[in-house]
């Protein structure tokens, strides 16, 4: 599981606050929502959602209310109601509430549940006991307050409150509409406090409407949207968390001594403002103890790109990564690199440090990794990075992008889980945004197969596969994770009918400079029918399976980089079969040349020859273009489907 380290807390306390608006609407106050345990018949009667047919469950109201007491603490009630519909729904009745448990800085209290069942005596309800709710630390930061309400069947309505507790508006989190399972309705008031203005952002489909209501005299805000679908994993989508119908805040100015004093209003504002701040801009110029002859010996070295790799490799070696991710270093640089452990972000921060001390040009880069949120560039949302990496200029060549907690990544690559992402320079000179793209490295994968088909329709042989730049990285980094005969169901066995394959042997492991070789014997028995054996023509490619068949799509499709797949298969045939069918040699090819298929297939002397080519040039399509995607991914499937067809001889 991925482990998070938020850095909202970092945020000061503030004394309050007034708002800006961006977009005014009306919309009812959460008063108006049905009390605890009332139910209104179409509730009842509830066995469908028209919108999103396929729900096992649904949110009837999430709703919250935030504010604060004379300390100024940040206090949220929240109030969930949801419908269970079939049985595929009853573990929505298991309850996980997230917190933030360092140092106390939330705490959780007021849990409060029912489930109500109806049957043709009326109504029967059943209190969740407190007895049966307890609390889970997940890591050093986080901890769960976990609970499964009581007498949950097909037809059950439940629903339960708590309170947030935190010890000040620095906690203040964006608020999400949408779930894995369709909301009817989703309302969120927020009052702020005193002396304070707050800037917020709304990430909506343009085709759901919302409402917003600014109650300026009482410096509060309201948000409702009603009727979203539940948003499920899409192939190549960057996170739910992108795509999640949501409102963000940030804090964009607070009155001290009579004084305004705005916070990030403009990019440009964000690294003067950075550069300020003790935990970031303070932990840059820092001499790292037992480092000068380090320094001294590196800064003989020839070449800029010869002192990176020195540099990167005596940081691995020196300072281990803890797991968690921040872009600040709450703890100081000086104190990590003496205890030998830190998050990504604190070790990015000692790495420039070190490259900067040794003559190389290097900046802390602000990043996000694209499956935990892109950055929306209109509005210039710090909270929106959550890590620093360091960006390096090498003169006479592309800049390189390295994140040094990162032990998988070749430092000439850029990280991937940043490909087709935004990060900020942090620097007064420097500054700014950037598009994150390499277009130097391809995932590329290459599979040469032969094998000979036995007299009764089995195909035996061996297939050596070759992987390149980021495919190299993905599957070495799975082989370390998962070991041999994990590596082997994933890339060779997974996706293909009827197919053993063993003896694998990797060369090339340890070496980023070459490409990642792999090599496994196999056995597949070939489907049959009567007196025909199919046979296919791009086994272990890759390629794998259609991803884009649902009729909408939510997200955008991001694939990381260009790839391109190869497979070649020379298989001999058996005597008593003859070839009664081959798939014609074909070249498939979007008029902007972004995909390419290309196959042949012929037969010399009993031996079958195929080849398969598939290319990728683009590596990121807007939603808009998911048509598109999909008839062209339709048709190539529908190629890729086609198979040989032997016939056994007379």
């Amino acid at each position: 599981m991925e482990k998070k380290f938020p850095t909202k807390i970092a945020m000061p306390l503030l004394a309050l606050a007034s708002l800006l608006f961006y977009t005014t609407t009306f919309a009812q106050s959460l008063d108006d929502f049905p009390a605890f345990g009332i139910y209104s018949q179409d509730d009842i009667n509830l066995k469908k959602v028209d919108f999103d047919k396929q729900a096992n469950a649904v949110v009837l109201f999430d709703i919250a209310r935030s504010y604060y007491d004379d300390e100024y603490h940040l206090i949220t009630d929240h109030r969930t109601r949801i419908k269970i519909l079939n049985t595929k729904g009853l573990d929505q009745a298991d309850i996980a509430i997230d917190f933030y448990s360092k140092d106390d800085f939330e705490y959780i209290a007021n849990i409060n549940g029912t489930t109500t069942n109806f049957d043709a005596s009326g109504e029967h309800s059943t209190k969740l006991s407190s007895k049966t709710v307890f609390t889970k630390q997940i890591n050093a930061y986080r901890s769960q307050r976990r609970f499964s309400m009581p007498d949950v069947k097909v037809g059950s309505i439940i629903e339960y409150s708590y309170t947030s507790n935190m010890k000040h508006y620095g906690g203040l989190d964006e608020w999400v509409f949408q779930k894995e399972i369709p909301v009817l309705k989703s309302a969120y008031d927020l009052t702020l406090m005193p002396n304070t203005e707050f800037a917020y952002k709304v990430l909506k489909s343009k085709n759901l409407p919302i409402k917003i209501d600014p109650r300026k005299n009482s410096g509060s805000i309201y948000f409702e949207m009603d009727n979203i679908a539940g948003l499920h994993d899409e192939p190549y989508m960057d996170s739910r968390k992108n795509n999640l119908q949501q409102v963000t805040f940030q804090l964009a100015a607070y009155t001290q001594f009579d004084s305004k004093i705005n916070t990030f209003t403009k990019w440009e504002d964000v690294a003067p403002e950075l550069l300020k701040q003790p935990e970031f801009g303070g932990q840059l110029n820092k001499n790292l103890s037992n480092t000068d002859e380090f320094i001294a010996k590196t800064k003989t070295l020839s070449s800029a790109l010869e002192k990176v790799k020195a540099t990167y490799a005596f940081v691995q070696k020196r300072v281990g990564w803890d797991g968690y991710t921040t872009k600040y270093s709450i703890d100081g640089v000086k104190k990590v690199w003496d205890k030998g452990t830190g998050k990504n972000g604190e070790i990015n921060l000692i790495f420039v440090n070190l490259l900067q001390s040794v003559g190389v040009t290097a900046y802390p880069m602000l990043a996000a990794d694209r499956w935990r949120g892109k950055v929306d560039i209109s509005y210039p949302f710090v909270d929106q990075f959550h890590n620093t990496v360091a960006y390096i200029e090498i003169p006479h060549s592309t800049a390189l992008v390295i994140d040094a907690a990162d032990k998988e990544t070749p430092i000439n690559m850029m990280p991937y889980s940043l490909l087709n992402t935004y990060g900020y320079i942090v620097d007064k000179k420097k500054k700014g945004l950037i598009l994150l793209e390499d277009k130097n490295h391809y995932l590329k994968n290459m599979v040469t197969l032969s094998g000979e088909i036995s007299a009764d329709g089995v195909l035996l042989g061996s297939a050596q596969t070759f992987s390149y730049d980021y495919e190299r990285a993905e599957r070495k980094n799975f082989y370390n994770k998962n070991g041999k005969q994990k590596f082997i169901s994933e890339y060779f066995t997974a996706d293909y009918a009827n197919v053993h394959a063993d003896s694998l042997e990797i060369d090339n492991l340890n070496d980023d400079t070459l490409n990642l070789e792999q090599r496994v014997n196999f056995k597949q028995t070939l489907n049959t029918s009567g007196e025909y054996v199919f046979v296919d023509c791009h086994l272990f490619s890759g390629i794998g399976k259609n991803p884009f068949t649902d009729d909408v799509r939510f997200s955008d499709v991001n694939f990381g980089s260009a790839r391109v797949y190869l497979a070649n298969q020379i298989i001999n045939l058996p005597a008593n079969y003859s070839v009664d069918a081959l798939p014609k040699n074909i070249r498939l090819i979007t008029p902007d040349t972004a995909f390419t298929l290309i196959r042949k297939v012929e037969v010399q002397e009993n031996q079958l020859l195929t080849q398969v080519k598939f290319e990728i040039r683009n590596s990121y399509y807007s939603v808009e273009d998911y048509s598109m995607l999909k008839e062209f991914f339709k048709k190539m499937y529908d190629i890729l489907d086609e198979q040989v067809v032997l016939k056994k001889k007379n």
